[in-house]
């Protein structure tokens, strides 16, 4: 998947949940990811790979996590793994500290993504080889009549409108070795290259090979969270009350300060989905 915007890995957790498939999905994050309040408890209570982006390290990690998820994982139930092999989020100067890579290796150089990091990327296909049947090349857009794609823009209730690309690739088409597996992701990238220039263009993906596709919602997740809303949060907000009406200077100010706290955690988990915020992690021209 690309990663250019800071909600695209939000788009891909509700597509795999309109589809079904959340409850079977892993991903690979970086390491600092693990301490973000909220979504790091749920980065790390989902069984995230977690790397540190230097690749003796990483190696290690990849190779001991995944043999645990998939020693752990029931063989009878689906499992996929999301991956954004650009290995960090797409801005204009890691682009150009990329494309420098691209000219010194004489590969075509890109105008939406960055270079494919492909070592990562093999030892996955290899790791993953009897377990996933298939790949997934997923492509987001966001399109310009819509809010600013942020995570903000969406707790202020405003409607950022999203497109995907998607194409599927049977793994036993995908070479396993370091090289076959090293230029068929660097072709792919100058395929998806293409398919978001014509995004950007005409700001939708419809037209450009294959049919459009609505897919529908799926309420089932909503339901559980309205029944354990009505079983817990109610009448634990009862209870607060309650509380707060009852209970000393001291105890009312404890409680003003773990909201502050959780205030100060949450504004902290949204400047982290920033891209301006972001790593700086590919601005420098180093190699995979």
């Amino acid at each position: 998947m690309n990663h250019k915007y800071d909600i695209d890995w939000l788009v891909a957790w509700m597509t795999c949940q309109r589809l079904g498939m959340l409850k079977g999905s892993k991903i690979v994050a970086k390491q600092p990811h693990k301490y973000i309040p909220i979504l790091g408890w749920c980065f790390v209570c989902t069984e995230t790979i977690f790397v540190r982006r230097v690749w003796e390290s990483d190696r290690q990690t990849f190779v001991k996590d995944l043999q645990k998820i998939l020693a752990n994982y029931p063989k009878n139930h689906f499992f996929n793994l999301m991956l954004s092999c650009e290995g960090t989020r797409f801005t204009e100067k890691k682009r150009l500290a990329s494309m420098k890579i691209a000219r010194e290796k004489g590969l075509p150089e890109l105008k939406h993504h960055l270079l494919p990091r492909t070592k990562g990327f093999t030892l996955l296909i290899q790791g993953t080889e009897n377990r996933i049947q298939s790949l997934y090349d997923i492509t987001v857009g966001f399109r310009k009549t819509g809010a600013k794609p942020t995570l903000r823009s969406i707790l202020k209730g405003r409607s950022c409108q999203a497109e995907m690309f998607i194409r599927r690739f049977p793994m036993s088409e995908i070479p396993t070795d370091a090289e076959g597996s090293s230029n068929w992701i660097h072709q792919l990238y100058r395929e998806k290259d293409q398919i978001f220039d014509y995004f950007a263009q005409h700001d939708t993906f419809e037209g450009n090979g294959l049919p459009r596709t609505e897919i529908p919602r799926n309420y089932y997740d909503l339901l559980i969270e309205l029944g354990w809303i009505i079983i817990i949060g109610i009448p634990s907000i009862i209870y607060l009350f309650q509380f707060l009406w009852t209970s000393s200077l001291f105890a009312q100010l404890i409680f003003v300060i773990i909201i502050c706290i959780a205030t100060i955690g949450v504004r902290k988990m949204i400047a982290v989905t920033e891209t301006e915020r972001g790593s700086h992690y590919g601005e420098t021209s180093k190699e995979d």
